[in-house]
């Protein structure tokens, strides 16, 4: 009957599957050619019947069993695609995981050992089920009672993998996804529009085994499943599990489509049907010669896939075996066997993943032998019978016995990764050589496609009764016939610009649609008519249009093509507006009114030739070639090309300046962002104004109440007044705590507005920068698979061409391909990645500043970072970054002296590190300014956390700066901080705190920059304050960086760096009053350009590049660090 779904693994279901018809249910192999089907529409989300074109018959030797909302049966091939939800960010959904023990679902142990094929007896002595720990199954509790347990043969990787649900919220989307990626819970769509719940799913091995397919016309998708007496709702699956399958598919057409117009052909008179039917001989015979090639791919392909899942399942039991061996011996219970001491240090850090080497089995051998349990592994002759029969130490050390038996060397383990490694190479090699042939076979398809309507209108030009024989079998367009001046079609512009378009304008194009409708089916009357009468009158002549038929046919095709004109116009003018539109028709107002000056008059003119110019412009980037639509859209819209280093696009992402252009947004939505980005900012600045005025009040009364209870203290109870103005004091008392009380209350109110306005500004943000790193990494992923499509292109010809050298020109191209493949993984990789820092980033985090080991030792045992090796490990790091960063494209010239860069004009110390105060901390310190951004506050200090129960070292904005600079000047100039695990930063708030200097950070930083340099011997010299000015406070930091110093100085941070938006400034870079203050070191100075150099560590890893006057850095206070 031919193969299923026409690839290596057919997409089939096995006999007795039923599908929904218009007439009902109907078992799989019970459906023919023909029959009507319930069938989705992707593109309108509607169910629909259509027809059956195809059916496919296949044998397999393995199989899926998948259950469906816990009642649901389905036996299937591996590739066969369900249609699976998905959130708007593209991860998987699911609203909750089914438990081990929950009603509709039970839990399955794998079997990994003979003795565990019955239910286990020693479950109690290494953990219940309740410990969840081990291999979990889910799915119904009704066996499978055809399957042996040979036949059984489970993945154990598709019940491995932790999986983190969204929330029920998420915004639903679906994509297609083979059966083997499925997972439990997942949410598959099923025909009344609900969603479908996997609740089991494993493959299993079985005899070759008869399956089938359909094929469904247009839609390519059917349902199967549905119970007669239930809501009848079955499951949504598509027909091709991959794109070429659907390559096979129109090929098989083409074929079958020649013989039915060869046919048709035959019925004319002076038809070519014999010539047609000829040609469909011979494409039909290289369709059956590939499909035979195929068909041994597929065999081949077969066996491949049943290898390659039996080496997967094979490592995982490795390491379920070894890990079950280890966790036995490690076992409380098993402390007081003989010889299980020793044994857990000869197995110390085994990898159970990658099995035991030769002398760890030796080591378990070894045990064996030396407690009577036989002569070591493979040779003892204990089982469950009497060696085990005693108290709770035999049993457990026959349980240790009978794991042992199991476990699995490294050998196996190499044996079983080169298997894996083996099939999958076969596996990919298979694929590159169906996608050959089916190229192959589509190019030469279309050539005799081709051919065959040359031959028709050579012979018959456009003779209606042979044109509508090929437009009916979909050989040609009927717009052939009715040409279009456009070459990008209708449809190829409405789907790269259907969204851009107005609901209005949907409506005006709807009725042009209707029009063109209409013209066709007048004229197709007319010409049915005409064609009639003409047999009539002539029997024997070929048909010849009558002048009056000749004249309105060219009436109409004239009508028509004004008409497709005007509605390319409209899409046009939809998404390229001329923007001078409103001007325009204010003077054509006044035109019709006779209200025009002369100069308006020429005003009117040249508006009406721009407008003219303008729209030629758009119509020759978006009417002439399809293939460029895009791009030239994304030209008139003025949109970037996208970055193509990741790093740019993650910045690009972080700035947000060219969000509306990367997006593509129309001018209105430009507009209405801007607008919502402004009421959100001013709700955060008013909030956080009102907030802070409020902490102030809070303060101020919290003052007034100790100082009332400090008068109540020092009252002398002996003073004869002593009575009066102890009620005098209590009355103030008491109004004092009243108005701390409703402060507080007020106070709380002003924190929770100020929490909500920021959390919406930063959701936007985050919200945002996903978008576009998704849109620019998707972009840069579409360019890899079109290069990757060229390639394969191109290796397709290799074959075709009978190409010099082809092995070479193979092995080239396909490691080309590979390269490409690897690059597109990688991308994918730091896409994901990139996501996960923005979810990160306002993540609280943890740190108990406790005493470690370390800390304890006299300095003379103690080990100390070395502040020498980490600044000749920046100096390099730093070259190369002034080289490829921070004068990029840029004719610098310089020389390197220790570890200075000697500028034309200035100097750069390189030694110093690239901070970051947002991710530096780790997991270990919450900042403030992570979670609102504010930059701003004088938090610094521990603060307990009752949910944890731990401390947490809060630091805001200001003081993590402050304590950043400090620190590279510290170990610029080499003190030593203790190594006991922790980084520089976290040594750093540690003395702080010990020094107990966390307010005075904030509120006196000299005074604690003082305290923190005494015990080394250090001071603070002032370069520059506000007293001085400006030419001298600038005149003393260059002679301190010439000095070899760096410089830590004080800026405005309100303002953007190298255009990039900085708190501030607001949404359109109106710069606001500077207001927040932000410390830096300056580690060098450029004359020629006029800029400092900068480590800003609220800038992440770089250097930045300052305009002498920007910010005012250096305007304020500014200090170096030097011995006393």
């Amino acid at each position: 009957m031919g193969f299923c779904g026409e690839f290596a693994n057919g997409t089939c279901f096995v006999a007795n599957t039923l599908i929904q018809t218009k007439d009902g249910l109907k078992a799989i192999e019970k459906i023919q050619v023909g029959d009507v089907v319930r069938s989705w529409n992707e593109n309108t989300n509607q169910f629909e019947n259509k027809r059956v074109t195809e059916t496919f018959v296949h044998e397999v030797p393995q199989l899926f069993f998948l259950e469906l909302d816990g009642e649901e049966e389905i036996h299937v091939t591996w590739n066969h695609p369900f249609r699976r939800r998905t959130t708007s960010a593209g991860n998987v959904t699911s609203t909750e995981t089914v438990p081990p023990f929950e009603p509709r679902g039970i839990q399955r142990t794998v079997s990994t050992h003979e003795h565990t094929l019955q239910p286990r007896t020693a479950s109690s002595l290494v953990g219940s089920p309740d410990t969840k720990e081990g291999i979990v199954l889910a799915f119904d509790e009704k066996e499978a009672p055809h399957l042996t347990p040979n036949q059984l043969a489970p993945n154990v990787s598709k019940f491995l993998t932790s999986i983190h649900y969204s929330a029920a919220n998420t915004v639903s989307e679906s994509e297609w996804a083979k059966v083997e990626d499925l997972k439990l819970n997942d949410e598959v769509l099923k025909s009344d529009g609900s969603w479908g719940r996997v609740t089991g799913i494993y493959y299993y091995n079985t005899e070759p085994t008869k399956v089938y397919n359909l094929e469904v016309e247009d839609n390519h998708t059917y349902i199967v499943g549905g119970k007669e007496s239930a809501s009848n709702a079955g499951y949504v699956v598509h027909n091709y599990s991959k794109e070429h399958e659907a390559m096979f598919s129109k090929v098989r057409s083409v074929s079958k489509d020649m013989f039915d117009v060869a046919k048709q052909l035959a019925g004319l008179e002076g038809g070519t049907g014999n010539e047609v039917y000829q040609r469909a001989v011979k494409l039909d015979g290289e369709v059956k010669a590939t499909n035979a090639l195929r068909d041994v791919l597929k065999t081949e392909s077969n066996a491949l896939v049943v290898k390659r899942e039996a080496a997967q399942a094979g490592l995982e039991l490795v390491n379920v075996r070894n890990s079950e061996f280890l966790k036995a011996i490690r076992d409380p219970k098993s402390d007081n066997i003989p010889g299980i001491a020793e044994l857990r240090k000869q197995l110390k850090g085994v990898n159970p993943e990658r099995g035991f080497s030769q002398s760890e089995m030796k080591s378990v051998s070894g045990w064996m032998s030396s407690n009577g349990l036989g002569q070591g592994l493979g040779k003892t002759n204990l089982g469950f019978g009497g060696g085990v029969s005693g108290g709770a130490d035999s049993r457990m050390k026959g349980y240790i016995v009978s794991t042992a038996l199991s476990i699995a060397s490294s050998e196996e383990h190499g044996r079983l990764t080169s298997s894996l490694k083996d099939s999958n190479e076969k596996l990919a090699q298979h694929k590159i050589k169906e996608d050959n042939i089916g190229r192959q076979l589509l190019e030469r398809s279309n050539a005799a496609k081709a051919d065959l309507v040359k031959l028709v209108q050579e012979r018959h030009g456009n003779d209606p009764k042979y044109a509508e024989v090929l437009v009916e079998h979909g050989l040609v367009k009927r717009d052939s016939f009715e040409p279009n001046e456009h070459k990008v079609t209708y449809d190829e512009k409405l789907k790269s610009m259907g969204d851009k378009i107005k609901p209005d304008t949907q409506k005006k194009l709807a009725e042009y649609d209707r029009k063109i409708t209409d013209l066709r089916v007048s004229q197709n009357k007319h010409e049915a008519e005409s064609y009639a009468q003409w047999n009539k009158d002539h029997p024997n002549e070929s048909y010849k249009r009558t002048p009056e038929m000749e004249k309105r046919r060219n009436d109409m095709i004239a009508m028509q093509g004004n008409l497709e004109k005007e509605r390319a116009t409209i899409i046009n003018r939809e998404v390229a507006p001329f923007t001078k539109e409103n001007e325009l028709h204010r003077l054509e107002k006044l035109s019709d009114a006779n209200g025009l000056s002369e100069k308006q008059k020429t005003e009117l003119t040249n508006l009406r030739n721009e407008k003219k110019a303008h729209e030629s412009q758009v119509a020759a980037l978006l009417d002439r070639d399809p293939s460029a639509i895009e791009k030239n859209l994304d030209k008139l819209l003025g949109k970037p090309e996208p970055p193509k280093d990741f790093k740019a696009v993650v910045k690009e992402a972080d700035t947000r300046k060219s969000y509306d252009k990367y997006m593509g947004l129309s001018q209105e939505q430009i507009n209405e962002r801007s607008q919502t980005m402004a009421k959100e900012y001013e709700a955060r600045d008013k909030t956080e104004i009102a907030w802070k005025k409020s902490n102030t009040s809070m303060s101020a009364a919290e003052s007034d109440l100790k100082r009332i209870d400090a008068n109540l203290s020092k009252l002398n109870t002996k003073s004869a007044d002593y009575e009066t103005k102890k009620t005098s004091l209590e009355e103030q008392r008491k109004t004092a705590q009243e108005k701390v009380s409703n402060i507080a209350r007020d106070h709380k109110e002003y924190e929770e507005q100020k929490n909500k306005a920021f959390e919406t500004v930063n959701k936007r943000e985050e919200r945002e920068s996903k978008e576009l790193i998704t849109k620019l990494g998707n972009q840069n992923l579409d360019k890899i698979e079109k290069d990757i499509a060229a390639k394969k292109k191109e290796l397709a010809e290799v074959f075709l061409n009978d190409s010099k050298n082809p092995d070479k020109k193979v092995k080239e191209l396909t490691k080309e391909i590979t390269k490409l493949n690897t690059q597109k993984d990688e991308l994918n990789e730091k896409m994901a990645v990139a996501i996960k820092a923005i979810d990160d980033r306002n993540k609280s985090s943890d740190i108990v500043i406790g005493t470690l080991p370390n800390d304890l030792l006299p300095d003379h045992l103690a080990k100390f970072m070395d502040p020498v090796q980490r600044k000749m490990e920046w100096v390099e790091k730093n070259l190369a970054y002034i080289k490829d960063e921070l004068y990029a494209g840029e004719n610098v010239e310089y020389t390197v002296s220790g570890s200075q860069a000697i500028l034309e004009e200035g100097v750069i110390n390189l030694g110093t590190a690239h901070s970051n105060q947002f991710v530096d901390y780790g997991a270990t310190v919450k900042i403030i300014s992570d979670s609102d951004k504010s930059m701003f506050g004088n938090s610094n200090g521990l603060d307990y956390n009752e949910k944890t129960g731990k401390y947490e070292y809060v630091q805001s904005g200001r003081n993590t700066c402050q304590s950043y600079s400090f620190l590279e000047q510290l170990l610029y100039i080499g003190v030593l901080f203790r190594d006991s695990g922790r980084s520089p930063i976290h040594e750093l708030a540690k003395l702080q705190y010990n020094l107990g200097l966390t307010a005075e950070m904030s509120t006196n930083t000299a005074a604690a920059y003082t305290k923190l340099l005494e015990p080394h011997g250090m001071k603070t010299v002032t370069l520059g304050d506000g007293d001085h000015g400006v030419a001298e406070n600038f005149a003393n930091i260059k002679a301190a960086l010439k000095r070899g110093e760096i410089v830590n100085a004080g800026m405005y941070i309100d303002g953007p760096v190298n255009g990039e938006h900085r708190a501030g400034y607001d949404k359109d870079f109106n710069k606001l009053k500077p207001s927040k203050g932000h410390r830096v070191d300056i580690i060098g100075f450029d004359d020629k350009r006029g800029e400092w150099i900068v480590n800003d560590s609220a800038r992440p890893n770089q250097m930045i590049r300052y305009k002498y006057n920007d910010y005012e850095l250096g305007h304020r206070w500014s200090m170096v660090i030097r011995k006393k």
